[in-house]
């Protein structure tokens, strides 16, 4: 996540060290509920990208996000990603900016 953002010049190498960091110590903290990525959770995945129309374009680790959101009873997933945000309600969800 962090690397795409210094490949296109958004961040410095420094920068996604300190955030990485701060990432590592919020999981130290449990701020994060990581959730497990199972072979039934990436079919339902694989299932519901096929589904969605040709107009949608969405990365598969989004779609892996979204897909999880919904199998874990969430109704709204947070993010700035503007392909996310319009993928959202064919997942059963209501994108909010992050």
């Amino acid at each position: 996540m962090f690397q795409r953002h210094m490949r296109e010049k958004n961040l410095t190498a420094k920068q996604v060290q300190a955030l990485w960091s701060l990432f590592e110590e919020d999981l130290g903290n449990q701020v994060w509920n990581l959730l497990p990525v199972t072979d039934p959770l990436l079919r339902r995945t694989a299932l519901a990208v096929r589904r969605l129309p040709a107009t949608a374009f969405l990365r598969a680790g989004d779609a892996l996000h979204l897909v999880t959101a919904r199998e874990y009873g969430f109704t709204e997933i947070w993010t700035s990603d503007r392909r996310m945000l319009a993928a959202a309600p064919h997942f059963g969800l209501q994108g909010r900016v992050a």
